[in-house]
């Protein structure tokens, strides 16, 4: 409805700046001379009537600019009310505070201020939320995780054999060759040879 009486106005207004577009820079002194009085008087008389009526829809068109403005505002209002709602039962601790911190995130993001202040949908303050968000997640400065392999408890057997130094292993050779090595001795000797630590 708003938008057919709008048109409405503006074709009228276009109808009226039609009329007095050829009265423009009119010396009415000049013409008054010119023309015989009827048709001065007939001139005259339609360039006022047009003037009139340009100000009466310039006046109506100011009235219904304030009368949309008033209405949008009021919808604009109920609707964030209902945002609100939502936003509070989604977002815990959603407050005055973490609206504006949203509406200034928005802002710094490059988003027209005025839009942003008209924004009365949850669903897009949800998604600016979750931004924002993800924005300060990233400057979080995250704990370094320790990446030195944790020492292993050493036991007996082929674990300790296998962290046996060089001199052991000549002491493994000789346990080898008196016949005393068991089989692990002797695969701890062989793994030792080849640097290779057994599992």
């Amino acid at each position: 409805m708003g938008g057919r009486a709008a048109m409405l106005i503006q074709g009228a207004l276009d109808s009226v700046l039609e009329e007095l577009e050829p009265y423009k820079d009119t010396d009415w002194e000049v013409l008054r001379n010119d023309l015989d009085p009827e048709e001065f008087k007939w001139h005259r008389e339609n360039f006022t009537k047009n003037q009139k009526r340009f100000s009466k829809l310039m006046e109506a068109g100011k009235n219904f600019e304030q009368i949309v403005e008033a209405r949008q505002a009021n919808i604009i209002r109920e609707q964030a009310a209902e945002a609100r709602k939502e936003l509070e039962a989604d977002i815990p601790g959603w407050n005055d505070q973490v609206y504006a911190e949203v509406m200034q995130f928005g802002i710094e993001q490059g988003l027209d201020e005025a839009d942003v202040r008209r924004i009365a949908n949850a669903k897009v303050f949800k998604l600016l939320h979750m931004a924002m968000q993800y924005k300060k997640g990233e400057k979080v400065v995250t704990k370094k995780i320790n990446q030195t392999p944790t020492r292993v408890k050493k036991s007996s057997g082929r674990e300790a054999i296998a962290d046996a130094p060089s001199k052991n292993l000549k002491a493994l050779e000789k346990k080898l060759q008196t016949g005393r090595a068991t089989d692990d001795d002797a695969v701890a000797l062989l793994l030792g040879r080849w640097n290779v630590k057994s599992r």
